[in-house]
């Protein structure tokens, strides 16, 4: 119960000002009448001065939404370096430092600095989510202030203003209308309704605001008609200000891959501490002096941390999310991308998302005929058929019988209608409607039937209107034709039917016995087990009942004037689902992604849609109810948490009328279960459960500023299909980065194996941190960004989603990066070794840094890593296939990745510059001919590995499964 507290002030002898205050519950607004409403709020018909409205601005402030204090750029940039990986690297950098490594201590500082700044250039948009919201909000309202309009800032709309409604403006502040004239109001972004709805001044037998047909809220804007109303909500106190106070209150967590990434640097600092504490205790043993021995443990903490892994990550998931773009799904923040091939529910809204929106007469029953209109939404093309049993709805109709049979419906549908058609233009490539979308589809019918209204319009003028209301569910205009006066109506089939006496039938107005009046709502009960909405038409000649004047119309009852009516005939419309919604919905079954949709409008609405985009196969209504796979309007609110976790446990629910508030809750109760859960929406009310889900999906096309700046992710093309293809894209991310982080890694053992043997034996130190930094930093970084653009690999959306147990640095995955990173170091030191034993080395000789030799001798183990890891790339492509089987085709970005390293080596090896700098030297020919005959040992190895079925312990393949290599089969890439 929301209960507003105000003071009252009483101008008593024109210099004072006395206070008082009052309470209300604003649930009984809607049932007032006009005077007790300006009684309540101290306002009058007048509105209220400006000093009273001076007084009530510093009582209440301004009419202005809090926002979140926003974080300065500053900090969002700072806040880049708080993850765990990137506290991973500053520490390595320190280490490094102290261990007298300056020169590797700048490059992973630098590197962190890069990372940070691909991450902030990424993400700081989700800080603009405040000023989304004030965008909603109008600048400028036109009040009425001691009986004159004036135009005012919004923010100075205050308690008591008296409100001017105009066609196409936007509301200031939650009002109750005292005054209307046909005053339609779209409410979508509040409500989720997704049809302008009606408002009238009179008093409502109603508690719910957000419902009540003589309220409306700051955010929404007018449809149609005018009106004027008493303000009574400003600010937080508002409807769209409750949402933005959800929004703010929901905290963002943290993704699963992020959650991977930070098990992964967890995994990988415990990793590279023992091992350095391990080895600078033996150091220590062997006689090296404590603080040498201090120094080299860092040294092999410093080899162990993969200083090119998230600099890889962010790059990587960079390129992903602009070749996402390409199909039309726009990534905010980089791990979504990920999160979206993870989802295992999808919460979605009905209008504009599973279905386009957009109104469409489909179907017309006249003459006691049906007829068929081809086309959809509102573009203004489509021909008439008609549909019987012998024909099919294959013959068209004529011009001769478009004009018999139609253009009298036509003309009652359209004479009333404010709405525009609007054709497309350079900035927007559809069709649109100003006004009422109902109106507008039966402009766009109109169209295909060649009826011209402006000309029609001005030959029969409007001289009434009667607009619409719910109590009597329909509205009329009253038209001057040859010189007399007919009242056309449109509204509820059943009402009118109930309120007319004849019926117009080939040209003749029959009486209505009671089997035309059971075949005209058996049709209307047709039409709605379609998913149609049905209005119906008539018309009354006032001439005729002799009360065909002005002055006689004025003196009717509107009762006694809507009745004695003509029935001409009925349409049913259609919201039509998106062409591509049915399949998409399959794509998501198949996958093991439930869907669930929420939605605003009613019921049988909801569920007709459901039905036609395979959402159910349920076929009755209420067997739906009874399964409790439909959940009615208020269904929701009677339900305890256990009773909604049991309902969501289903397979795919519909709940309808919910508010943003129930969508919230959803969420909530969903990712409780342990669910992954992606939420999609465009309306300011979507923007809390946008927020506190998994992944957020924003439509960008028909979204609010609000619902795209609270998401994750964008639809450009507001098509469900492109949900199903960034999962399909996302699915392969996380599989991706298990490659390249595998890469990564294989390397981190030929850099560690050389400080081993250095500490061990008498032997040099063939590796140096400097060319360590140039493999991490340098010969591997874009290798393994390549490897994070592999396309999906088959039938990825023929499985589940990954379990969110599942680890991106299982035991398995460290057991084959070590098993690769022996392999390559075959390929590295023993040509090393061999250079050194050339050149004349003896076992136990120390070399000094600056002799050839060693130059040579350390220069090959470095190409040697940079050979081995050429070769592991092809490897790791795939955790089943075999090189044999994989090749190089199907990314055609690894030739590129060759032609990176032959350039590193020539840059490092062969540069006069590079030697003198890195203190490297070109290998002997012998060298390069030992590295590339060792180095297929690492396919070997690699292809050991997946027929010994460690890639079944990688993926988690059941036995029985055959081997891919004896059954010549690739399916298990799918893993």
């Amino acid at each position: 119960m929301a209960i507003f507290f105000f003071h009252i002030y009483n101008d008593t002898d024109g210099s004072t000002m006395q206070s008082h205050r009052i309470e209300f519950e604003s649930e009984k607004l809607p049932s007032l009448s006009d005077k007790e409403v300006f009684e309540l709020l101290k306002t009058s018909p007048n509105g209220i001065s400006n000093e009273e409205a001076r007084i009530r601005l510093e009582t209440y402030g301004k009419n202005q939404i809090k926002t979140k204090q926003r974080s300065r750029r500053i900090k969002q940039f700072l806040y880049q370096f708080t993850n765990l990986f990137a506290v991973l690297l500053i520490v390595a950098s320190i280490l490094a430092y102290i261990g007298q490594l300056p020169e590797l201590a700048f490059a992973i500082a630098m590197i962190v600095l890069v990372n940070g700044m691909i991450g902030f250039s990424q993400e700081y948009v989700a800080s603009r989510i405040a000023e989304a919201l004030e965008s909603r909000v109008p600048t400028y309202a036109r009040v009425i202030r001691s009986g004159l309009e004036i135009k005012i800032p919004s923010e100075e709309v205050t308690i008591g203003d008296m409100l001017l409604l105009e066609s196409g403006e936007r509301i200031s502040a939650d009002a109750r209308i005292v005054e209307s004239y046909n005053l339609y109001v779209n409410n979508e972004a509040i409500t989720g309704e997704s049809l302008p709805q009606p408002r009238d001044f009179r008093p409502a037998k109603t508690t719910m605001l957000t419902h009540s047909p003589n309220i409306v809220f700051l955010g929404t804007n007018v449809a149609s008609g005018f009106g004027k109303a008493v303000v009574y909500a400003i600010g937080e106190e508002t409807q769209f200000g409750k949402v933005a106070r959800i929004t703010r209150e929901v905290e963002t967590a943290k993704s699963p891959l992020e959650k991977e990434i930070n098990h992964a640097a967890r995994l990988i600092a415990i990793i590279a501490i023992t091992i350095g504490l391990i080895f600078a205790v033996l150091a220590f043993g062997i006689g090296i002096g404590f603080a040498s021995a201090i120094l080299f443990g860092i040294g092999i903490v410093v080899a162990l941390v993969p200083e090119g892994l998230p600099a890889t990550l962010s790059v990587s998931l960079s390129a992903i999310s602009r070749g996402l773009v390409k199909r039309n799904v726009l990534i905010k923040k980089l791990s979504a991308a990920e999160t979206l091939g993870s989802t295992t529910v999808i919460c979605t809204d009905k209008t504009g998302t599973l279905t386009k929106g957009e109104m469409t007469v489909t179907d017309i029953w006249v003459n006691r005929k049906e007829i068929k209109v081809s086309g959809v939404g509102f573009i203004p093309e489509g021909e008439y058929f008609w549909c019987d049993n012998s024909e099919e709805c294959k013959r068209r109709l004529s011009k001769e019988e478009l004009e018999k049979n139609v253009y009298l419906l036509l003309e009652i549908g359209t004479l009333a209608s404010t709405a525009v058609l609007v054709a497309p233009k350079d900035e927007n490539k559809r069709w649109t409607v100003i006004g009422s979308p109902t109106e507008g589809a039966l402009l766009t019918a109109a169209q295909k039937a060649k009826f011209n209204v402006s000309e029609v319009a001005k030959k029969k003028p409007r001289r009434e209107i009667f607009p619409f209301d719910r109590t009597r569910k329909m509205m009329s205009t009253v038209h001057e034709v040859d010189g007399n006066l007919v009242l056309y109506v449109k509204g509820a089939p059943d009402v009118l039917l109930s309120r007319s006496r004849w019926l117009f039938l080939d040209g003749k107005e029959i009486p209505l016995d009671e089997d035309l009046r059971n075949e005209i709502m058996d049709t209307t009960n047709s039409f709605a087990e379609r998913a149609l909405r049905t209005l119906g038409f008539a018309y009354r000649r006032l001439g005729s009942s002799g009360t065909g004047s002005s002055r006689n119309l004025e003196s009717m009852r509107l009762e006694d004037l809507e009745n004695e009516l003509v029935f001409v005939g009925i349409v049913g419309l259609l919201d039509p689902p998106r062409e591509e919604a049915r399949y998409s919905i399959e794509q998501a079954k198949r996958a093991g992604i439930r869907v669930i949709m929420i939605t605003g409008d009613f019921s049988r609405t909801a569920y007709a849609i459901a039905r036609k985009i395979g959402l159910t196969e349920c076929s009755e209504y209420e067997k739906m109810l009874s399964r409790r796979e439909l959940i009615p309007d208020g269904q929701l609110d009677k339900m305890n948490r256990k009773e909604l976790g049991e309902v969501l446990k289903g397979s795919n629910i519909i709940f309808s009328r919910a508010s943003p508030y129930h969508k919230l809750r959803i969420v909530n109760e969903l990712r409780a279960q342990g669910e992954i859960v992606a939420v999609t929406g465009d309306g300011v009310n979507d923007a809390p459960a946008l927020r506190s889900a998994d992944v957020g999906i924003a439509m960008g096309i028909a979204g609010t500023d609000v619902a795209r700046e609270a998401s994750d992710v964008i639809l450009l093309d507001d098509n469900f299909a492109s949900i199903i293809s960034g999962v399909e894209q996302g699915r392969a991310v996380f599989r991706n980065i298990r490659k390249f982080t595998s890469y990564i890694i294989s390397s981190n053992w030929p850099e560690l194996i050389p400080f081993i043997l250095y500490i061990l034996f008498p032997v040099p130190l063939l590796l140096p941190i400097i060319l360590v930094l140039l493999v991490d930093l340098g010969a591997d970084v874009f290798p393994a960004i390549v490897l994070g653009l592999e396309p999906p690999e088959k039938r990825f959306m023929e499985m589940p989603p990954r379990p969110l147990n599942e680890r991106l640095l299982k035991p398995t995955i460290l057991l084959r990066t070590f098993i690769q990173g022996m392999a390559i170091t075959i390929v590295s030191l023993v040509p090393a070794f061999f250079v050194l034993y050339q050149g004349g080395w003896v076992f136990g000789e120390e070399l000094a840094v600056d002799s050839m030799l060693y130059k040579q001798a350390s220069t090959t183990a470095y190409v040697g890593i940079i050979v081995g890891q050429a070769f592991n790339l092809l490897a790791l492509r795939s955790s089943t296939s075999t090189v044999y089987e994989k090749g190089i085709s199907g990314n055609p970005l690894i030739p590129y990745a060759f032609i990176w390293y032959i350039g590193v080596v020539i840059i490092v090896v062969f540069l006069p510059i590079s030697q003198s700098v890195l203190n490297t030297a070109v290998p002997p020919i012998s060298a390069w001919l030992g590295m590339f005959a060792l180095a297929p040992i690492v396919w070997i190895t690699d292809t050991s590995w997946k027929l010994l079925g460690g890639a079944r312990a990688e993926i988690g393949v059941p036995k029985g499964i055959p081997s891919p290599i004896k059954t010549n089969a690739n399916w298990l890439d799918d893993y």
